[in-house]
C-alpha cells in the first residue's frame, strides 16, 4: 500500500507543478509562451484556461513505465495516448473539425486495440479487439460529454477509478491498482484550478485522454483475470466501470431520436444540464450529486459481486440498469417531445442530415423582426435599409 501511496504522490505534486506552470503563463512576458500555451475558453464565464489536460496527461504517460505491463501493450499505449494529446492540443487551440477529431480517435484506439489485443487476448485476439475497438471509441466520447461542469470530471473519474482499484484489489492486479493510483494523483491536482469559479478547463486533451487511460485499464485488469475466468467474464470485469461513459453515449444518442433530433448533434439535455439549469441545483450541488449517485450504484453492484458473490454479468447488468433508471427518473419528461410518433420512419428521419433553408435576400423587398418588450410586440422594419444600402453600394 505504501508503494502504491507513493505513485498518488508523485503523480499529484508532478501534476501540481505542470498545471501551476501552464497557469502562470497568463501572466508572462513572452508572447512565445501566450502564444502557444494561453488559450481562452470561450464558453467559460470566468475567463478559464484551456489545455489543463496537457500537463495530466504528460504525467500520467511519465508515470506509466512503472505499471509492471508488457512491453508491447506498453509501447502501444505510449504511441496512442501521444497522438490523442497531440491531436487535443491541436483542436483546443485551432478548432479541428469534428470528423478530424472522430478521424483521430479511431486510429489511436484502433491502434492500441489492435496491438494489445494480440497480446493479451491469445487465441481469442479477434474477439478481444472488436471489444476493446467499440467500448474504446464509445469511452473516449462519453468522457468528453461527462465534462460540463467545474470539478465534474475530477469526480465522476474519480468514481470510475475507483472501481477499477477495487477490482484490481478483489482479482490482485497490481497494474490496474499501479496505474489507477497514478491516475487519481494527477486528476486531484486539478482541483486547486478547477473549483468554481474555475481558472482553467481540461480543454479536449483532458476528457479524451482520461478515456483512453480507462481503454489501458481494461487491458491491465482483463490480462490479470484472464488466467482466474472464463474468457466471458474475464471481458465482463473490466467493462463495469466503463458503463458511465458509455451509459452516457447510449442514453444521449437514444434520447435524441426520441426527441426527434440528430443522435449526433449536441444539446444541452445531458443530467447535468438538467440537475443544473432545470432543478436549479448549484454546480457544486449538481457534481457532489451525480458523483454520490453513481459512486452508490457501482458500490452496490461490486458488494452484491464480491460479497454475496453475484455473477459479475448481472453486476454488470445491473450497473447498466440502475445508471438508465436513474437518469430517466430526472430527464424522461425533458427529452420526449410530446406527440412524438415513434414509428421507424420517424426516427430514421432524426438520422438524416438536416436541411437548411437559404433565402436569396435580392427576392426579398422587406422583412420585419418582432421585438418581444413586455409583452408588447414591436415590429421593425429592416428590408429597407438593406435595399438602401445597396443601391449606395
Amino acid at each position: 500500500m505504501r508503494q502504491y501511496l507513493t505513485y498518488f504522490f508523485s503523480s499529484f505534486f508532478i501534476s501540481l507543478i505542470g498545471l501551476a506552470a501552464l497557469y502562470r503563463v497568463r501572466f508572462s512576458t513572452s508572447s512565445t509562451l501566450k502564444k502557444k500555451f494561453l488559450i481562452y475558453s470561450g464558453k467559460s464565464h470566468s475567463s478559464a484556461q484551456l489545455l489543463a489536460g496537457l500537463p495530466i496527461a504528460l504525467t500520467i504517460i511519465g508515470m506509466t513505465p512503472v505499471v509492471p505491463m508488457d512491453k508491447g501493450v506498453y509501447l502501444s499505449y505510449m504511441v496512442c495516448a501521444g497522438l490523442i494529446t497531440f491531436y487535443g492540443y491541436m483542436d483546443d487551440r485551432f478548432e479541428l473539425r469534428p470528423i478530424v477529431k472522430l478521424f483521430a480517435q479511431f486510429v489511436s484506439v484502433f491502434a492500441f486495440s489492435i496491438f494489445s489485443s494480440m497480446i493479451v487476448g491469445g487465441e481469442f485476439s479477434s474477439f478481444i479487439f472488436v471489444v476493446m475497438n467499440f467500448f474504446g471509441v464509445g469511452v473516449l466520447n462519453g468522457t468528453n460529454l461527462l465534462d460540463g461542469l467545474d470539478l465534474m470530471t475530477v469526480k465522476l473519474s474519480t468514481v470510475v477509478y475507483s472501481t477499477f482499484m477495487a477490482l484490481g484489489l478483489y482479482y490482485s492486479s497490481p497494474s490496474t491498482i499501479t496505474f489507477s493510483m497514478i491516475c487519481v494523483g494527477a486528476l486531484w491536482s486539478f482541483v486547486f484550478f478547477n473549483r468554481n469559479p474555475s481558472k482553467m478547463h481540461l480543454g479536449e486533451i483532458g476528457g479524451a485522454f482520461l478515456g483512453f487511460t480507462y481503454l489501458f485499464l481494461f487491458t491491465t485488469l482483463f490480462k490479470d483475470v484472464r488466467s482466474q475466468l472464463s474468457l466471458f467474464d474475464a471481458i465482463i470485469t473490466p467493462l463495469l466501470p466503463l458503463t458511465l461513459s458509455m451509459g452516457e453515449v447510449g442514453i444521449s444518442f437514444f434520447r435524441r431520436l426520441l426527441n426527434g433530433k440528430s443522435p449526433f448533434k449536441g444539446d444541452k439535455f445531458h443530467l447535468h444540464h438538467i440537475l443544473h439549469n432545470y432543478k436549479k441545483l448549484s454546480v457544486n450541488q449538481t457534481t457532489n450529486v451525480l458523483a454520490l449517485a453513481y459512486a452508490g450504484i457501482f458500490s452496490f453492484c461490486l458488494v452484491m459481486h464480491t460479497l454475496f458473490h453475484l455473477d459479475i454479468k448481472l453486476a454488470y447488468l445491473s450497473s447498466i440498469v440502475l445508471i438508465g433508471a436513474f437518469q430517466g427518473y430526472f430527464g424522461t419528461k425533458f427529452w420526449i417531445k410530446k406527440g412524438f410518433d415513434f414509428s421507424l420512419k420517424n426516427i430514421l428521419k432524426s438520422l438524416r442530415k438536416e436541411q437548411l433553408t437559404i433565402i436569396d435576400s435580392s427576392k426579398v423587398d422587406s422583412f420585419e423582426f418582432k421585438i418581444i418588450d413586455g409583452g408588447k410586440a414591436q415590429p421593425t422594419e429592416v428590408g429597407k435599409e438593406v435595399e438602401d444600402d445597396k443601391d449606395a453600394a
